[in-house]
């Protein structure tokens, strides 16, 4: 199981970590325009802070449900801003 294996735990901890951090950095214009759209970007940083501060407290069932489920959304959600607006 995903919470057994403390490496791969630790390195999808990392990656949504990371992501949690890049979301920070998005213009509140984005953001609005983003949460019209279903993304929650509070939610993806209030995740990244528990893995920053409080990782003994993380219900890592949920994290492989934010994985698994969230994730492939988010990602969809990023590829189709990119196609409309590449940079």
């Amino acid at each position: 199981m995903f919470a057994d294996d403390s490496d791969y735990a630790d390195s999808v901890g990392m990656n949504l970590l990371q992501i949690g951090e890049l979301a920070g950095r998005f213009s509140e214009d984005f953001v609005a325009r983003s949460k019209e759209q279903g993304v929650n970007w509070r939610a993806i940083k209030n995740m990244r802070n528990m893995f920053a501060h409080d990782y003994g407290a993380m219900d890592m069932e949920r994290v492989w449900v934010t994985v698994m489920e969230d994730v492939p959304e988010l990602e969809a959600f990023c590829e189709a801003q990119l196609k409309d607006e590449p940079f």
